[in-house]
């Protein structure tokens, strides 16, 4: 194994080893981060930035200090007026979730957009 191979590997071993320790219950939250972090079931690159770059910032923020411009809004700035998005689809549940357990709240148009 390579060590990036080996740094992914201990990466998802903690990961694996908060899971267990919370529970099925308390890993909710954790698991709603990682879901949006992921990005929608579309093609829109408008619609990934919308949810996943400010999620990302605030689960991340010293990456999102580190490389603001590449991995911030920073970098979109033009996407807030481009984007509505419907809180419909089951992404978008999961990026609201996501943001209530992050301490955003839940509405990026106020929130991470203005």
């Amino acid at each position: 194994m390579n060590t990036t191979d080996e740094k992914l590997r201990e990466a998802l071993d903690t990961i694996d080893t908060l899971l267990v320790s919370f529970g099925p219950l308390e890993s909710n939250p954790l698991w709603h981060v990682l879901t949006a972090l992921r990005g929608p079931d579309s093609r829109s690159i408008e619609e990934k930035v919308w949810w996943t770059i400010p999620i990302r910032e605030k689960a991340f923020p010293k990456t999102a200090k580190k490389y603001k411009g590449w991995w911030t809004s920073d970098d979109h700035p033009s996407v807030a007026a481009y984007w509505p998005p419907t809180y419909e689809t089951h992404f978008e549940i999961h990026c609201v979730d996501a943001q209530c357990a992050l301490g955003l709240d839940g509405n990026f148009a106020s929130e991470a957009r203005t």
